[in-house]
Order: C-alpha cells, then sequence, then structure tokens
C-alpha cells in the first residue's frame, strides 16, 4: 500500500544550466558530506549493535537473558545494516554528480585538504567555496591555517592565516558575507574569548571584538535581527557554561532608515512567488553620477539564506514599491526554514522567517513485479532526493518505520523505486520523504 508524507526537505534546480551548476556544485558537496557522515554514524552503529546482541545471546544462554531481547538485538542489528548499502550508493551517486557538475573524474574529486585536520570549521560562502578554518592537526598542534575549497574544480586552495591558532571553535556567516569566528582552544589548551573576522573579498582576518568570556564547543547562532547569538560551551577548566552573550555586526544605520518586514507569504512553495509588505522598501536616496542623468539605486533587494545550509540567494522582483515586493518563481535552494531580508540603500531590515515547501509528494503507478518486488513511481522537481520507508504495521509512528533506502531518478522529475524485500510479504506500506 502507498502512502504519502507531508513535505519535507528538497533540492530545486534553476532555470538556466549555468546558475543551476553554480548552486548544485556546493549543494551536492554539502549533501555528499551529510550522506559520508550519515554512513559513518551507520557503521558505528553496526559495531555497537553487534556488541549488543553477543552480550544479549551470552546472556541468554547463560540463563539471564531473554529471547525477546537477542531478537530486539537482532532486529535493530538488522535495520541499521539495511541502511548501509543505500547509503553507500548514495555517497557514491552524489560524487558522480559531483564530477559531471565540475567536468572532473569521480577519483579526483577525493583531493585531501592540504593540511590534515580535525576540531575545524567549515562554512558556505555566497560565492560557492567553502571556507575551512584552524583546527588541530595532531594531539599538540592547533592550526591558523585556513584553505578555501572549490567544487568548480573540486581543489583546495590556502588563504589568510587566522591571526591565532584555534580549535573546538565555533564559525558562522554573516549576512555582509563575511565569517565570524569566536573562542575554542590555542596550544596551550585554555579556552579563549578572542574573535576573528574573514573577508572573502580581501582573504584576510582580522580581530573583533573578544567575548565576555571564554568558551569552547559552544553555539553560535544568526538570529534575524543580523546579530549573533554566542551560548554554552565550557571555560578554562572545562566547567560547562549556562552564560550566553550577543555579538552585534554594527553595521552603522540609523534606525529610522532601516525597512521593516510586516508581513510574508509563509508557508512558501517552492517555485511559487514570494510577496513581502512592509515600510521604507525604497530607501531615503538614490544614486548620482554627478550630473542629470542619475541612476536610481533605491529598490529594495531581497536576500533569502537557508537556515540548514547558510545557501545565500538574491530573488528578483516582478513588482514592487515604497511598501511591498512580489518576488519572481522562488527556486534554488533546498527546503527548509529561511531568513528573509530586505535592502533599500544596502541597509537591512530584521530578517523574517520563512518556511520552504516541496510540492506534495504522490506516489502512482504500484505494481507486483515477476518474483515478488514491488515498484512504484511519483513526479517532483528534477535533481531531487528522496528517501523510502516502509512498514507492515501502519500503526507504528513513523520514526519506527524502515529506511529503505534512495529513490531513483529514471529522468529529469520522474523517480521510481523499487522494494526487492517485498517478496513473501502479505503487505508493506511505503511513504517517501525528502531526502
Amino acid at each position: 500500500m502507498l502512502k504519502n508524507l507531508p513535505r519535507r526537505h528538497q533540492i530545486v534546480s534553476l532555470t538556466t544550466n549555468g546558475l543551476q551548476q553554480e548552486i548544485q556544485r556546493p549543494r551536492t558537496y554539502f549533501e555528499l558530506r551529510g550522506q559520508q557522515s550519515q554512513l559513518d554514524v551507520a557503521r558505528r552503529n553496526v559495531q555497537n549493535q553487534r556488541t549488543t546482541l553477543d552480550l544479549t545471546t551470552a546472556r541468554l544462554d547463560a540463563g539471564r537473558g531473554t529471547e525477546l531481547d537477542t531478537s530486539r538485538a537482532q532486529a535493530q542489528l538488522s535495520s541499521t545494516l539495511a541502511t548501509i548499502g543505500p547509503l553507500e550508493a548514495a555517497v557514491a551517486r552524489s560524487i558522480h554528480r559531483l564530477s559531471v557538475l565540475t567536468g572532473r573524474e569521480p577519483t579526483a574529486l577525493t583531493t585531501p585538504l592540504s593540511t590534515p585536520r580535525n576540531y575545524h570549521t567549515a562554512t558556505l560562502l555566497p560565492n560557492g567555496k567553502v571556507l575551512v578554518a584552524g583546527g588541530q592537526q595532531d594531539t599538540s598542534t592547533p592550526l591558523t591555517i585556513a584553505e578555501l575549497f572549490d567544487p568548480g574544480s573540486g581543489t583546495w586552495t590556502n588563504t589568510g592565516s587566522l591571526g591565532i591558532r584555534r580549535w573546538s571553535h565555533k564559525a558562522t556567516l554573516l549576512p555582509n558575507g563575511k565569517v565570524l569566528i569566536s573562542g575554542g582552544l590555542n596550544s596551550d589548551f585554555p579556552a579563549i574569548g578572542s574573535v576573528e573576522l574573514y573577508d572573502p573579498a580581501t582573504q584576510a582576518w582580522s580581530p573583533t571584538g573578544s567575548l565576555n568570556i571564554v568558551r569552547l564547543l559552544h553555539t553560535m547562532t544568526l538570529l534575524p535581527d543580523g546579530k549573533v547569538l554566542v551560548a554554552g560551551g565550557q571555560d578554562n577548566n572545562f566547567n560547562l557554561l549556562d552564560s550566553a552573550e550577543i555579538y552585534d555586526v554594527g553595521l552603522g544605520f540609523s534606525p529610522s532608515s532601516q525597512p521593516q518586514i510586516i508581513s510574508d507569504t509563509s508557508p512558501l512553495s517552492l517555485s511559487s512567488t514570494l510577496t513581502l509588505t512592509g515600510s521604507r522598501f525604497r530607501g531615503i536616496s538614490e544614486a548620482s553620477c554627478g550630473n542629470s542623468q542619475d541612476s536610481a539605486t533605491d529598490y529594495p533587494v531581497v536576500q533569502l539564506r537557508s537556515l540548514q545550509t547558510d545557501q545565500i540567494l538574491f530573488i528578483g522582483a516582478t513588482s514592487w514599491s515604497g511598501n511591498s515586493f512580489t518576488s519572481a518563481p522562488v527556486n534554488g535552494l533546498p527546503p527548509g526554514h529561511v531568513l528573509a531580508t530586505v535592502f533599500a540603500n544596502g541597509i537591512p531590515s530584521a530578517a523574517a522567517i520563512l518556511r520552504l515547501d516541496i510540492p506534495q509528494i504522490f506516489l502512482t503507478n504500484p505494481i507486483k513485479l515477476p518474483g515478488g518486488a514491488f515498484q512504484f513511481s511519483f513526479t517532483n522537481n528534477p535533481g531531487s532526493t528522496f528517501t523510502v520507508w516502509a512498514t507492515i504495521n501502519i500503526s507504528l509512528a513513523v520514526t519506527n518505520w524502515t529506511a529503505l533506502g534512495p529513490a531513483t531518478e529514471i529522468s529529469p522529475g520522474q523517480f521510481q523505486f523499487t522494494d526487492a524485500q517485498a517478496a513473501g510479504l502479505p503487505q508493506r506500506f511505503y511513504q517517501v520523504s525528502s531526502p
């Protein structure tokens, strides 16, 4: 039987090949890293679950366990093992997709960092490159070295070095395109309170206001007003912290000149138009070349930023005024929550939080294949990724369904899944999510 799931994450392609590739390269790279991380977690879970199964079996043999405990341990292990193959296939597909987008052999995409490291940060920049900063090369060598990964060429290049060695720090991308890094540990293992800014235009770091409390392993969250919330972590003695503080980028504009968003379209389906209403969308001035040929620049510019991936998209307008903005169809960001910011004369509004949805998924063309396998199809946006789930008990919560693996895009926007495990089952229920 088929069941439709609510809308979830999905990749949406743009209308032109050039723009599509520019958007998809960094997105595919981050997808690949996420899939590799999921695969690593699954493999570690298999090791732990095998140990659990051995222990429950030994307890059963010794008369101190139950067959139910052993059966549950075996079922959990089997369920996790079933995810390994699909995850390996997903990694291989992402590598192949990235190789197509970059015009390189798949083996060329495994180019390592110039400097091996862990406990570093990786930040997606507005230009599609990925900034990797700091980290630890070994147990005694924190790094100042930063590198840029270009998904277009699949290569790493060194960029400006941090002013202070650090690892276990945090980073976030600011609305102005710069990267803020704070805290962490240095070579002497005390927590540090220094904060630095990376400017992609100059590829240089500069110090900025320090944290009020030194900390590592904390969180950094960009807020709708453009400020950054720094919270928690550990102090110099590795004590847990309950304090929080705010970093203000300080753009220097008057609040009376700041655009204000009053209402928005949320949830917003991909490929549909975004409408914003508010005030001061036209700013307070125009540009002039010094003669009568003025060039008006007081029109609003709207930026969308994915909270899942930090991808940034500037959307065009079909109509606008001092208190409204209607966009062209929105594509090029993954579903999920985004920050929508209106810029007028370069002055940003406080962002509105929107939710991007995908078109609803309808499973069609169910068919029983020779040998007992079960197959179905569905349509959605080209280039999307979907996961198929199944159960024989429809009353189970979705979290307890079994992940069977990804659906295959057999042609642009046409997806298909074949369940070879269905042979011999009297019935099975399916649902699809993205990813």
